[in-house]
């Protein structure tokens, strides 16, 4: 091959991915410039949403599973409106999801998180009578997306070299 075809040939460098968020947090000695680690400060955020996410997950399970007044047949979920059982399905599904991707620490766990929060806020606002009406809520909601965006945002400072 002659040197014009080889350079033809060669490749344009390409970025390489975000390396993953390490549980050891920066190496011994190494002082970031906030002089914390914050990347594992947003793990153990993240696992504590986790748990957070679980018992509200397990929250709405059991609200469709529970028996209702009356007969051992009678549901409380089946006397609900349709659009608010299919609310109640629907986050009593990604609760579980979100849970366990906030638990990994996975990238993919911390999007479905976010979905489903901004899910639950958008419905309660939008649809008092279906979702979460009390203003609570939204404000823990609220909250505990800036925490993990601020906390997403120093972890990746702490990770860049530059």
């Amino acid at each position: 091959m002659n040197a014009q075809t080889q350079r033809a040939r060669q490749r344009i460098a390409e970025p390489q991915p975000t390396p993953p968020i390490s549980l050891a947090g920066a190496p011994q000695g190494e002082a970031t410039a906030n002089g914390g680690r914050w990347g594992l400060r947003l793990i153990w955020f993240m696992r504590i949403v986790a748990l957070l996410w679980l018992a509200l997950g397990l929250f709405y399970w059991i609200w469709i599973l529970e028996p209702g007044q009356g007969s051992p047949a009678a549901s409380a979920f089946l006397a609900l409106p349709l659009s608010r059982q299919a609310a109640v399905l629907f986050f009593g599904v990604m609760d579980f999801v979100a849970a366990i991707g906030l638990w990994l620490a996975a990238p993919w766990g911390g999007v479905v998180w976010l979905f489903t929060a901004l899910t639950e806020i958008v419905i309660a606002v939008a649809l008092p009578g279906l979702g979460a009406t009390h203003a609570a809520a939204l404000m823990v909601n609220g909250a505990l997306i800036a925490v993990y965006f601020a906390l997403n945002l120093l972890a990746a400072r702490e990770q860049d070299p530059a």
